[in-house]
């Protein structure tokens, strides 16, 4: 059946179609069915899309195309209609999209599907590329930028910068981070990096105080500063800061400035000009003294000089060329100033007296009586005068009257005189040693006798000059002696004299003495004595000696006896010795001086006698100190003993007496007193600074001790805390003397071609000022006492011929040398004043060596002729103190409660400031530097560990053991302590922090080029003991806290009380008000004062109220925000402030510096800046290697660098142990670490057997 639809006259009619179908039956037969024909009801179906979402494209949406379809049953394609159609823009939102499909037979289905446009693109960020500026400030710089961002949707996208354009940026690089926002909300992130660097240098200024004069010269030292600002950086180097104390004309100095940032500029302040010296004055006429006739036209000369800095003016009483004042009678004065142009001014003034001659002046009698070389001189002189016109006349006994006598001079005051018994005049009674008798008559006659002189020049010349002056009267003549006749001279033949050898030879010694020139017979029973020659004869005495002669009488003529030839220096002004002879008048001293012969001291009715420690008796076999005075211009001990201390003898506990450890002297309980000598108390001690030492027979004295001097003294500290002197000598307060050098050898000879001496290799200038006590022999022992002189060259001042020694062979001789340090050149070679030494693996070096300070130096010259040190031995830390100082080395026997340490018997104290190295216990053994304080007791300044067996780890080579103060820390690792460079390399065990100014222990051997290579370093002291906390603190003294006694026992600046200890070096009056740096430890929250010193305000103010501290942090309190706010350091707290600059969050453990402000006894930290700590074998990874060796390998130079064990390599350094020669075969067991990949040997040994 179906439906058809035609067209009948223009209507459209339906019309129902109906058919039949045939089908076969299953019989096969055909039937016929009919069917009907049903309308069409079912709508199309739809193919929708689901929702679609898509992307905005511009502000109007976006342009959308889908696919729509609809398909019916019986309309093969039905018409669609979509609203909004396929590729319509779409605005952005949600678009509902309705479609509608209808089929042929009328049937329609509607259908929808939602089209969503979104944003969701972010904006497009412009930025800068990432720049650079300088900084303009310590803040940073000013930094603008132009950022910018676009939206394909949103017009006006908003942009966020951080930090802001405009603002300040600090140095170094900061991260600029911007966001960018548009309407819908996408955001877009980038940045950009800003580097504020500070490239521009610093700026260095530098003055001089005080300024010069107008004319450019300055007559003080002058202090050169710099000062050193930078814009943007802090400064770390401003140096520079010197004072010249050198005199000279345009002399320069240089600072340097650097800034954190690695910026340096450098200044030079030039033509500094410095003259200290005031001009010479020389006044050539009148003549000091001088005696004028009235109006007698005497022409003055004079002229001034100025080396350096020249003449500006000079000014006198009466200009150079002119006449003095002659005019009246008396005395006068003569007077030259003059002023250079550095402002030095010098007044030279001289007297002279205008006197009225005698009209008449006769001499009738004269006799003089001459004993050569001693004081039994005489004269006597008769005659007459008569006043002149001119005089004032003579007013008796109101007079002065001087005689002139050959050289000898002396004036009676007035009104010395007494009238006559017989009253015919006045008359004088004088002591002997000088005029004995004057008589002056009222009719001009005068007598004059002088008895018990030293005429310096009667019998040398003739005839001899006389002269008389009363008061303003003078007269004067010529007095011809002779043997006969009214002037007589008479000679009489002292039996002893000393005096300088003019000639000796054929059997006669002529000598100058006092008296004049005298000759004596020599026989051959004549005894000659010299110190290096017992055995001497008289062609060995040379012109220039001193010599003391002893004559005899025979038949009526004297010959010489016995010649002692004098040595130019004598030794002791305190005497030690034992009595070998005594009288009422006399006392014979037998002195401990090796071969010298006994003193013969005379002693008065009230020379004192002191007795000690029970001594009651003086007599023969006592010991006695016979304390003597010295001849101010002959240098010869006085034979007139001023005291005698009686003391009891103590045996010798050795066999030498130079202080040496084999005279029993223990090597380490040496002490070193400096102080003054105040006395001798009743025991026979000397007291210095309030301390007895004990003085025995051994006991060496320094010439020219008295006491109030400041002296030294070298003592065995002896159980229970007493002092044994062993030698007490002159110092000169710690200074050391550049330029100052005491060489002791074998003479070797004289140099053909310079005419130097040769001691033991090195060459000394002996010139004609030198003190010697005669020429040595070959193979002599000498001390020599000299200084440097110009181009290295040795210029001796004193020259000692020793006793003590056998013949050396020449040129196998030990040199001895103490002098200064100077430093080690670029060969390698140690420099002491002047002197250069090689040293290497075999040279020993003992004590601490410090630049500019003395060391002793033992060496021996090899082949090339250059001089190789054997050792080198430097001051210790307790030698380079001033004061009172001891050195103890032995086993901790006890600790005492109170912490004390008895060690050998002694007590020694310790203190809060005693640097100490771990946890000191019984049984360890130690070094203990010792405060020797007032009374005796022993305080201990440090104490150190010390390894007994160290000997040991160095077989076969020299090792070097010293101590000393780290004086820098150099970028490649390179150490510097007391001006010696210290190598630290792989095997180098460094134990502690190294900071510069702590004190060190180094361990090692010497490299070849001079430095000290460590095996072991460790840092002692202070820092170790108190957990490393050290402060800095700058400000007034507002209070001095005193103890009973009045000693200062705190201070306090700013509110923060500070205290002093025994140690506690004061260098400042500790008066309120006074500025002062303190340097301090913390210790359980207290501080106490190491040092403190004034600060100069001179120049620039320094900023008070200031603290830096260095230690570890212990403790940290948080804020809220969980910020530091409060660091704890050994129990003491420093308050965080809100704007302090730190590196690195503190955190407890850390080693951190910290500066600050002290505001009413609050510290504030302001900056806090971490430290780093070194750690102790960092890293460090240890082997332990045992095989036999099956190869040598050696350099390019044939040494062995190296060896293999077992197929290792094993590399050999400098410091690696071992006692022998490697072998191939040998059984080794080596012990070392591992370095940058090599196996570095640190110790080898032997083993007897295969493994």
């Amino acid at each position: 059946m179906g439906i058809s639809v035609l067209k009948l006259g223009g209507i459209a009619v339906c019309l129902l179609l109906i058919w039949a179908t045939v089908a076969l039956n299953p019989l096969g037969i055909r039937t016929a069915a009919a069917q009907s024909q049903t309308p069409d009801t079912t709508p199309p179906q739809l193919a929708l899309p689901g929702s679609i979402t898509v992307e905005s494209i511009s502000r109007q949406g976006v342009a959308v195309t889908y696919v729509a379809t609809a398909r019916d049953v019986s309309d093969p394609d039905p018409p669609l209609v979509c609203n909004p159609a396929s590729g319509t823009v779409f605005p952005l939102g949600t678009t509902t999209v309705s479609c509608t499909a209808t089929d042929a037979a009328g049937n329609s289905s509607s259908g929808s599907f939602p089209v969503t446009v979104r944003d969701i693109t972010p904006p497009t960020l412009t930025l800068p590329a990432s720049f650079k500026t300088e900084a303009s400030s310590r803040l940073g710089a000013l930094v603008i930028y132009a950022n910018s961002a676009s939206d394909t949707v949103d017009p006006g996208p908003v942009v966020v910068c951080d930090p802001l354009s405009g603002s300040v940026f600090p140095l170094g690089a900061t991260i600029v981070s911007c966001t960018g926002i548009d309407a819908s909300g996408n955001v877009a992130g980038e940045h950009f990096v800003v580097t504020v660097e500070d490239t521009s240098m610093p700026t260095i200024l530098g003055r001089v105080s005080p300024s010069p004069n107008a004319n450019g010269w300055n007559n003080t030292d002058v202090a050169v500063t710099f000062t050193c600002s930078d814009i943007a950086s802090k400064i770390v180097t401003c140096e520079g800061d010197s004072t010249l104390v050198r005199e000279g004309n345009r002399q320069s100095v240089g600072g340097i400035a650097i800034d954190s940032a690695g910026n340096i500029a450098t200044a030079t302040l030039t033509g500094i000009n410095i003259d200290k010296t005031p001009p010479i004055v020389v006044i050539k006429s009148p003549a000091q003294g001088a005696e004028f006739l009235l109006s007698e036209p005497v022409l003055t000369a004079w002229e001034v000089r100025d080396t350096l800095s020249g003449v500006d003016k000079a000014t006198g009483t009466t200009q150079t060329g002119l006449s003095v004042d002659t005019s009246s009678l008396g005395p006068h004065e003569f007077s030259i100033t003059a002023i250079d142009r550095a402002g030095n001014s010098t007044t030279a003034s001289l007297s002279y007296t205008v006197v009225s001659p005698f009209a008449d002046f006769v001499i009738h009698n004269a006799e003089v009586a001459l004993e050569g070389g001693s004081p039994r001189d005489e004269f006597l002189v008769e005659g007459t005068f008569r006043t002149g016109g001119f005089s004032n006349g003579i007013n008796m006994p109101n007079e002065a009257i001087t005689v002139r006598f050959d050289g000898f001079t002396q004036t009676i005051p007035a009104a010395s005189f007494v009238r006559e018994s017989n009253d015919l005049g006045f008359k004088y009674d004088g002591a002997s040693g000088g005029i004995t008798r004057f008589i002056v008559r009222d009719d001009g006659q005068f007598l004059v006798k002088a008895e018990m002189l030293k005429l310096p020049g009667v019998g040398l010349s003739s005839p001899v000059r006389f002269s008389l002056r009363i008061g303003d009267d003078v007269g004067q003549t010529d007095i011809g002696l002779g043997v006969i006749g009214p002037y007589r001279l008479e000679r009489r033949q002292t039996r002893d004299f000393f005096g300088t050898v003019v000639s000796a030879g054929e059997g006669i010694l002529t000598a100058k003495t006092n008296a004049g020139i005298v000759s004596v017979a020599v026989t051959p029973a004549t005894s000659i004595r010299m110190s290096h020659k017992p055995e001497a004869g008289l062609s060995d005495l040379i012109a220039g000696d001193l010599v003391a002669v002893s004559l005899v009488e025979q038949d009526g003529e004297f010959f010489a006896d016995k010649i002692v030839r004098v040595p130019a220096k004598t030794r002791n002004k305190h005497v030690p010795g034992e009595v070998v002879a005594i009288t009422d008048t006399h006392i014979t001293v037998a002195s401990t001086v090796p071969e010298a012969a006994p003193v013969i001291f005379r002693r008065a009715q009230n020379t004192p006698v002191r007795f000690h420690r029970g001594e009651s008796e003086i007599g023969v076999g006592a010991f006695v100190i016979i304390g003597a005075v010295r001849d101010p211009l002959t240098g010869l001990l006085s034979t007139e003993a001023k005291e005698i201390n009686v003391i009891p003898r103590k045996e010798s506990t050795g066999k030498a007496v130079d202080g040496d450890p084999a005279d029993g002297l223990n090597p380490f309980n040496q002490a070193k007193i400096v102080g003054v000598l105040e006395g001798i108390d009743k025991d026979g001690n000397w007291i210095v600074n309030g301390i007895p030492i004990a003085i025995g027979p051994l006991t060496q004295l320094d010439e020219g001790l008295t006491v109030g001097q400041t002296i030294k003294v070298h003592a065995e500290l002896m159980p229970g805390g007493r002092l044994l002197a062993r030698r007490a000598g002159k110092t000169a307060m710690g200074s050391e003397a550049i330029g100052e050098t005491k060489p002791e050898g074998v003479f070797e000879g004289i140099d053909e071609m310079t005419g130097d001496w040769i001691i033991s290799g090195l060459n000394i200038r002996v010139g004609v000022t030198a003190d010697t006590d005669g020429f040595p022999s070959l193979g002599q022992t000498i001390k020599v006492l000299a200084r440097l002189g110009d181009g290295g060259s040795i210029l001796v001042r004193e020259i000692e011929n020793r006793l003590d020694s056998e013949y050396t062979e020449a040129g196998n001789s030990v040199l001895k040398l103490q002098s200064a340090f100077l430093g080690v050149d670029s060969q390698g070679n140690w420099e002491v004043n002047g002197v250069k030494f090689a040293v290497d693996r075999s040279t020993r070096l003992e004590g601490s060596p410090t630049l500019r300070r003395t060391i002793a130096v033992e060496a021996i010259r090899q082949e090339d002729g250059s001089l190789l040190a054997r050792s080198i031995l430097g001051e210790t830390p307790v030698g380079r103190l001033s004061g009172n100082r001891a050195e103890l080395t032995g086993v901790i026997e006890e600790v005492l409660d109170n912490g004390s340490l008895v060690i050998q018997g002694v007590t020694i104290a310790r203190g809060i400031l005693t640097e100490s190295e771990g946890d000191i216990q019984t049984g360890d053994f130690v070094e203990v530097e010792i405060l020797i304080q007032r009374g005796g007791s022993l305080l201990a300044m440090g104490v150190v560990l010390k390894d007994e067996s160290a000997l040991r780890d160095y077989p076969g080579s020299s090792p070097v053991d010293m101590q000393g103060i780290l004086d820098r820390v150099d970028p490649d690792g390179t150490l510097t302590v007391n001006g010696i460079a210290i190598t630290v390399g792989p095997l180098s065990q460094v134990k502690g922090s190294l900071i510069s100014g702590a004190g060190v222990s180094v361990e090692g051997l010497f490299a070849p080029d001079g430095s000290i290579m460590a095996r072991e370093l460790r840092i002692r002291g202070r820092r170790a003991a108190l957990g490393g906390v050290q402060a800095t603190i700058q400000g007034l003294v507002e209070e001095v806290i005193r103890n009973r006694s009045g000693n200062a026992r705190a201070i306090v600046i700013d509110g923060v009380a500070i205290n002093l200890e025994t140690l506690t070096q004061v260098k400042s009056g500790l008066d309120n008000g006074t500025p002062v740096l303190v340097r301090a430890f913390i210790v359980d929250g207290e501080f106490v004062a190491r040092e403190i010193e004034d600060i100069d305000t001179s120049e620039d103010p320094p900023t008070m109220g200031r603290f830096v501290i260095k230690g570890s942090i212990d403790d940290i309190d948080h804020d809220d925000q969980g910020q530091p706010e409060i660091l704890k350091l050994n129990g003491r707290d420093f308050v965080v402030s809100s704007m302090a600059i730190t590196g690195e969050a503190p955190v407890e453990g850390s080693a951190v510096e910290i500066q600050g402000d002290i505001d009413d006894g609050v510290l504030l930290a302001t900056n806090i800046e971490s430290e780093r700590e070194s750690t102790e074998n960092q890293g460090r990874i240890e082997f332990d290697v045992q095989g036999a060796i099956t190869s040598i390998i050696n350099d390019e130079n044939g040494n062995v660098a190296g060896f293999a064990v077992d197929g290792n390599r094993l590399s050999l350094r400098t410091l690696t142990l071992f006692d022998g020669i490697l072998e191939r075969g040998m059984v080794v067991q080596v012990a070392g670490i591992v370095s940058e990949g090599q196996l570095l040997a640190s110790r080898i040994k032997q083993k007897e057997e295969s493994p």
